[in-house]
């Protein structure tokens, strides 16, 4: 992913970092019974969370993987990453959201922020949509964006970014405390602070 958010302090001062993001995200995906074997993803955005989403996506021997940045730069950068270390995958960095081929998509992930503020604008037209496609956007909040209703609307299985936010927080505790995190308070805690 070539990113860290957490750090462990080890025997000596030695600083060691990990990427909890990515994991967080594929457990999430597991509680929801969601597989990503053989499977077409499409993804618009490619800054920090779309990277590590997409590299431990990747992981799991997709077909296919759609991007789509504003910065073709990020976009083009983040395909190439996964090329490197997944040659297997067909990687691709696409100029429009139209050439992302939602129709054709297994996974539909937002790692934009745009959704966060009501008058956003949609960024798929709604006609893409369909009920054979899983729609994850990883803003949690609101908990519902316009893309995720208009997703349900159509059919789709959908899902914020909650659980991504709190399996990673779970990862990040063991990897600090080398205890297993206590999901169930921590989810708790974690709806309390986003309703606060």
């Amino acid at each position: 992913m070539k990113a860290v958010n957490t750090v462990v302090v080890g025997e000596g001062g030695i600083l060691s970092g990990f990427n909890t993001d990515g994991a967080g995200f594929l457990e999430d995906l597991k509680q929801r019974g969601i597989e990503v074997k053989n499977k077409n993803v499409s993804l618009i955005g490619a800054g920090g969370g779309a990277k590590a989403v997409a590299v431990a996506l990747s992981s799991g021997n997709l077909k296919n993987f759609l991007i789509f940045d504003v910065d073709k730069s990020k976009s083009l950068r983040l395909a190439g990453i996964i090329k490197e270390f997944y040659p297997s995958i067909a990687a691709e960095a696409v100029e429009s959201i139209e050439e992302l081929k939602i129709k054709e998509a297994d996974i539909l992930i937002n790692a934009t922020p745009i959704g966060m503020k009501e008058l956003d604008p949609l960024l798929v037209k709604k006609e893409w949509l369909h009920p054979g496609i899983f729609v994850y956007d990883l803003i949690y909040n609101p908990s519902e964006t316009k893309l995720l209703k208009t997703a349900k609307a159509a059919g789709c299985r959908t899902a914020n970014g909650r659980g991504m936010l709190l399996y990673q927080g779970c990862l990040a505790f063991k990897h600090w405390t080398h205890k297993a995190a206590p999901v169930e308070v921590m989810r708790r805690a974690l709806l309390e602070r986003i309703h606060a």
